[in-house]
């Protein structure tokens, strides 16, 4: 999944939920995937350069379900 790298903290438990929207309703465990990792742009480790602010995070959910599969 890719996102900005500020909106993700280091060592917080973070999920994703695909088409969450300030309409919907709390997710479940079936909604949401689990961020499992975080690799950042160094330019945006280093000085959090704007132009690096983007973040690639691996996710996965327990049942195996595949996030393609929904999005």
């Amino acid at each position: 999944m890719l996102t900005a790298a500020h909106c993700l903290a280091a060592d917080v438990d973070t999920r994703f939920v695909p088409g969450f929207g300030d309409d919907a309703d709390d997710p479940g465990e079936d909604d949401s995937w689990h961020v499992v990792a975080v690799y950042l742009d160094p330019r945006w480790v280093a000085d959090q350069d704007p132009m690096a602010d983007f973040a690639v995070a691996r996710v996965q959910r327990a049942d195996g379900a595949r996030l393609e599969s929904v999005t």
